[in-house]
């Protein structure tokens, strides 16, 4: 039984480029691909350049990179119980120590703001900070780049501090030692 035949852009590049020789193909394939990129951009005309120029003002090229202020949101030393996935359940978790320093990376213009709310903020947040830390898993302790921790981390700081004030989270030297 032959299934049921579909129709469409997918299909018909399909059964064309499979009528055609192997050099044939991939002369299809590059029309196809030049016509649409000549479609996407406009075929080069001067109202083309204005709206590309239109575009490019609009993504979020706020603040350059150098222009960003750094500022220390503390230390913290939190001590966990981890259980691999595959351990016992009447097996008891290894307990580490997670050390790291925690700085916030923000526009220069939200500098202070962020100063006084990180004084008005600064138990409720410590304490964010130490839930988040355990609560992580013993797949996320092994990621180099702590994607998982971080980007909750980024969460609590936006959620507590401002959301446009906090751009990005930095946590420098983190490490993790046996207890």
């Amino acid at each position: 039984m032959r299934p049921p035949q579909q129709f469409g852009p997918r299909n018909d590049l399909a059964l064309m480029t499979r009528r055609l020789p192997a050099s044939g193909c991939r002369l299809a394939l590059g029309v196809v691909v030049a016509t649409t990129c000549l479609a996407a951009v406009g075929c080069g005309g001067g109202d083309s350049q204005a709206r590309l120029g239109s575009y490019l003002e609009e993504l979020e090229f706020e603040t350059p990179l150098e222009k960003v202020a750094s500022i220390p949101l503390g230390k913290f030393r939190v001590p966990l119980a981890v259980r691999t996935a595959d351990a016992p359940a009447d097996m008891a978790p290894d307990w580490v120590e997670m050390r790291f320093e925690l700085h916030a990376e923000t526009n220069p213009e939200n500098e202070e703001a962020l100063k006084e709310a990180i004084e008005r903020y600064r138990a409720p947040f410590r304490d964010g900070v130490i839930r988040v830390c355990r609560h992580t898993t013993a797949d996320e302790l092994g990621d180099p780049r702590n994607s998982a921790l971080k980007s909750r981390l980024t969460e609590l700081a936006r959620m507590l501090l401002g959301e446009q004030r906090v751009r990005n989270l930095l946590i420098v030297p983190y490490t993790t030692t046996p207890l």
